[in-house]
């Protein structure tokens, strides 16, 4: 065993362990961050988008119900399309972010149906929120019926085959009620996305996804806290060094002096040896991790009723 009297220290570890302004500093940062994640979580319950119990077209038919909306929800999980792509951007990324695939439809579809309005007004269009919170009854305009009854039949093409949706089985979703519950969380999801809270000009989402066809963009609110979160990042980390630099009592003390790297005859101690080898093969399993995670991987399989044929056996990021 390494005997202390080995060892070579160039500073003085007489004074006491931890300042007390340390020990004050991080108890603040402690209390305030877990201030800021709880009241965001009670916020993100309290204020969700809200399920309708009821969707009409501008007509007054009944497109699909709060239910179906819900169901499609459990369809999603049920067929693990999470592990797919995403919505609202939580998910996989071998497939498209849905809601945002269902809004794009929805907002060329808006531009194509009303040619002689201008940007803002087919902004302003896009945007109205025409959901009664009285009587649970949500109105779509022309545009979002009109996507709504071509949405079967645009996503049972995408789950035919595996070279549309990134490694799908084939024909995974090709039930007429299932893809109809289905379509109604991706329609629900898209407004979401591009109606604007009450009494807000930004949308449940804060306007994601980035729709440039019908203008939509972050809110500013959204730019301007962004900007300030990073600003005062960097003013607390020059604090915390403007603090250390001025006044080195204030750093952190041992109370014994540590282990150097290298000991008196020149060797590294087995520690450090044995640190060596772990970061090594965390680094490879990380990296394998990523190939992984980063596609599909080609295989050949027997698939009944069709010869031999290449498929994609996708590897979800969804868990990262």
């Amino acid at each position: 065993m390494m005997e202390r009297s080995d060892l070579q220290f160039e500073r003085d570890y007489s004074s006491p362990v931890i300042s007390r302004w340390w020990i004050l500093v991080l108890a603040f940062v402690f209390i305030y961050g877990f201030s800021v994640l709880i009241t965001v979580t009670v916020k993100a319950y309290s204020d969700k988008p809200p399920v309708p119990e009821v969707v009409k077209d501008m007509a007054g038919n009944v497109m699909f119900t709060g239910d179906d909306i819900r169901q499609g929800q459990s369809v999603f999980l049920r067929y693990g399309l999470h592990d797919n792509g995403s919505i609202w951007g939580h998910g996989a990324y071998l497939g498209p972010d849905f809601s945002s695939d269902y809004l794009h439809q929805v907002a060329v579809a808006t531009r194509e149906m009303n040619p002689r309005l201008s940007m803002s007004e087919l902004n302003a269009k896009a945007k109205t929120n025409r959901y009664d919170a009285s009587t649970g009854v949500l109105v779509m305009d022309e545009a979002q019926a009109s996507v709504f009854a071509d949405a079967p039949a645009y996503w049972r093409k995408y789950f035919s085959t595996p070279v549309n949706n990134g490694g799908l089985p084939y024909n995974l979703i090709d039930d007429d009620a299932e893809l109809h519950k289905l379509c109604a969380f991706f329609a629900w999801s898209a407004w979401a996305c591009v109606a604007n809270r009450p009494g807000e000009d930004y949308s449940y989402t804060n306007n994601f996804p980035y729709e440039p066809t019908i203008d939509q963009g972050p809110a500013d609110a959204l730019t301007v806290w962004s900007v300030a979160s990073l600003l005062f990042l960097l003013i607390g980390i020059g604090a915390c060094l403007l603090f250390v630099g001025r006044d080195k009592e204030a750093d952190w003390k041992a109370s014994v002096p540590p282990y150097p790297m290298m000991s008196a005859d020149g060797n590294q101690p087995a520690s450090v040896r044995g640190l060596l080898k772990f970061v090594v093969v965390v680094g490879l399993l990380l990296l394998g991790q990523t190939l992984v995670g980063g596609g599909p991987w080609p295989i050949t399989v027997l698939i009944p009723d069709r010869s031999t044929d290449l498929i994609f056996l996708p590897c979800s990021r969804a868990s990262w």
